[in-house]
Order: structure tokens, then sequence, then C-alpha cells
């Protein structure tokens, strides 16, 4: 507790630090159906059994949080923010007005039973960003001594950072539909391992690699990419494939898809970048390179950076449903990599105090200005 006070500040009933706790991850890709198993989850609870840790930067997260608040939960909210001079214009819980989250506060208080916490690096910052929640994350995980985690996506993130921790998954995401012709090719693969078989063994890395030359033939030329949901369904057939990676063919759909289909309805260009990865970026596609008359044109790390910024402020809507903002995670993981690689190009530093100006956050703003200004 010494060194968490050091590192935290506190508003509320403390002595829910000394208690039993346990952790709820939210992550931000998540279906419509979360709502109900997370009401499931809170139903088979007793208020009086423990604590429950929850942030309320995500729409799902502020959900969890009213249900919490409203059950008479004892909760501590770890902020990715500074804590709020004024509690009155804080709003804590989801599809709230101020009044009404200051009068559930205010009870929780009152009560015993609601702490604020916020770390001592977030001063000064009033909205949450990429690295903010991860100061929090890295806090819930420090005093955590059970998890939930609202949903478990395939090669999950929350498996490998909870490894060995007391987890539990409240759901899985429906896996990708695999293509009916990588199905056959995995059966015909299997067919010639077994001992007895007939037939010549096949080269099941082969076949796939040539899947996905076939595949990137058609994105270039616009083949059987009709709408959103066709260039889905092509672009999952690809990324189910057994390819190594980084490799050109990797690149080369990035590049295809970021300059022909970044920009397509229902196609979530945000998604497919996050499930390619910039650790699959090549140290080439870090270069620049000069056209036919001499001028110098943008990398392809900086191509795609630059449309994930143009879509930031449309994709920033809040949706109907659970008014879950748009995750800026992403872009900070690939500006991240940008700056540990070229910390003075002036390009990523302009798209930095892009990011920082969509993101409110003053301290960030000032630091990429002074370092433009050099």
């Amino acid at each position: 507790m010494e060194l968490l006070s050091e590192q935290v500040a506190f508003i509320g009933e403390t002595e829910l630090m000394n208690q039993k706790k346990t952790v709820f991850f939210c992550p931000f890709d998540v279906t419509d159906d979360i709502f109900k198993y997370i009401r499931a989850w809170l139903g088979g609870l007793d208020p009086m059994a423990g604590v429950i840790v929850c942030g309320n930067s995500s729409g799902v997260e502020r959900y969890t949080l009213r249900l919490l608040l409203n059950k008479g939960f004892a909760v501590i909210v770890p902020l990715a923010t500074t804590i709020p001079e004024n509690l009155e214009e804080f709003n804590l819980g989801w599809k709230l007005s101020n009044e009404e989250s200051t009068r559930m506060m205010n009870k929780a208080f009152d009560e015993h039973r609601l702490l604020l916490v916020a770390s001592k690096d977030n001063v000064s910052v009033s909205t949450p960003t990429g690295k903010t929640i991860g100061i929090r994350n890295r806090w819930m995980m420090e005093v955590g001594d059970r998890f939930v985690v609202a949903m478990r996506h395939e090669n999950d993130y929350f498996d490998r950072l909870l490894l060995g921790r007391n987890t539990v998954f409240l759901c899985e995401k429906p896996r990708l539909v695999q293509d009916p012709n990588l199905v056959l090719l995995e059966v015909q693969t299997a067919e010639c391992q077994q001992p007895n078989s007939r037939h010549f063994v096949r080269d099941a890395k082969k076949d796939a690699l040539s899947m996905g030359w076939e595949i990137y033939r058609k994105l270039k030329a616009g083949v059987g990419v009709e709408d959103g949901d066709a260039l889905t369904s092509m672009v999952n057939r690809y990324l189910s494939l057994d390819i190594e990676h980084p490799s050109l063919l990797h690149s080369l759909i990035l590049m295809v898809i970021a300059r022909n289909y970044s920009d397509c309805n229902d196609f979530d260009f945000m998604g497919f970048v996050r499930q390619w990865s910039v650790k699959n970026l090549r140290p080439e596609d870090w270069k620049h390179f000069k056209n036919k008359d001499g001028r110098y044109l943008p990398s392809l790390a900086e191509k795609c950076m630059s449309r994930m910024l143009r879509q930031m402020p449309s994709r920033n809507m809040m949706s109907l449903d659970y008014g879950r903002p748009y995750d800026t995670g992403l872009l900070h993981e690939w500006l991240d990599e940008a700056m540990s690689r070229y910390p003075r190009n002036k390009k990523h530093l302009q798209n930095a105090l892009k990011l920082a100006y969509y993101e409110h956050d003053g301290v960030m703003i000032d630091h990429y200005k002074k370092m433009l200004a050099v």
C-alpha cells in the first residue's frame, strides 16, 4: 500500500484497497451481446462478497460501472485521467446526466463503498489516451486478486497478459468463418499425412502462399470486392492463411488495402490494420522512395498512419448501443514504433501532434510543438 500510495491519488474509501479485489477488463472490440453476459455475471454475485475494480474509459466499462453502483457493490474506479476538481461535472456512468451521476457517487461515498484512483503520472490529462489507459491497466494488474474479462478473442491479448492468474472470461468472440477452399486444403493435407495414404504429399505452406498471392492479385484488380462485405470476406480469407510474416506479400496486401480500400463503406480498415500488426512491418516499409520526377514519396508505414488519422474524426462517433469511444491505442502503437525508429522525423512528429490535439492532451501538444520547433 505504501508504494501504491506514492504513485496514485485517492478520493473516497481507501479501506477498500485492503479487501479482496476482482478486476474487470473489457477489450474495445466486443460484440453487441456483451451486455447480457455482464448482466448475468453481476446477477450471480453477492454485493457484499468483495470489491470490484472497474474503469470508466469505454462505453462498456461505464455501463458496467453504472450497474455496480446501482446494485450496491463496493467499487474502486481507476481513472485514465487526473481526478477532476469538481466532481459535480464528472460523469461516472453510462447514459447518465451529470446530476444523476453526482447523486449516484454521493450515495456510494456516503455508504463508504466508492474509491476513485488516479495515477500521478496522469497530471493535467483530461481525456484518456492509449498511454494513460496503459498506465491504468498496469495498476489494475498490480492490485487485482482475481480477473474477469468481458470477451475472449482468438489469440487473446488478455490470455497472455493474465497467464497464470485467476481469470474468468464471460464469453468468447465468434471466430471468423473459414474459407471453404482453405478447409478443403487442410483436409487434403491431413489425408496426405496418413501412413497408408495413396495421395502425393503436398506442401500446405506452398498452397497457402499461392492462395495468398491470388488474393493479392484480386484485391489489386478489384475483382470480387463489389462491396464492404465481399472485401471483408476476402481479407478474412487471407488473414486465416498460414503464411510467414513479415514478408513481401504481407506488405503488399497492406499497401493495396491502404491505397484502394481504406475508405470503403462497411469495411473496418482499423480492425484490419490491428490484425495485420505493426510488428510485421519490414525495414523497407519505413523507407521513402523517389518517383520518376525525383520527388520523395511517403513510406508504406506513413501512408497507413495518415489513413488512420484521416478516419479518426468520423469513426469517433458514439455508438447508439453502448457509447463506446473510438480506441486510439492502435495509432499509439504505430506512432510509438515510428518514433523509436526515427525520433526526429518531421512527418511522424506532425502525426503525433495531430493525435495529441485529437485527444486534447495538453502536455503532449506542448512536447511535440517544441520538438517540431527545434
